[in-house]
């Protein structure tokens, strides 16, 4: 299993980045196990677990494009 996690910065809007997220994970057919959330003082941090590893790497990948066109989101992958 693989963890996507990405701080957003607190000022993001929790629902409109959960709606966004969803819209593109539905279109690629990428199937998350869990999302989990937590509101930190300083960011919003969500863990997107993945059964399959490919699944994992491209939504990774879609983070990176969003960091690329100006989105503040730091991501890691976890094993």
């Amino acid at each position: 299993m693989r963890t996507v996690i990405m701080k957003l910065p607190p000022e993001a809007d929790f629902s409109s980045e959960m709606a966004r997220m969803r819209e593109w994970l539905d279109k690629h057919r990428c199937a998350p196990s869990t999302f989990k959330y937590d509101l930190e003082q300083e960011s919003l941090i969500i863990q997107v677990e993945f059964n399959k590893e490919e699944e994992a790497e491209i939504f990774k990948g879609y983070i990176d494009v969003l960091v690329a066109t100006g989105v503040r989101i730091t991501t890691t992958v976890t094993p």
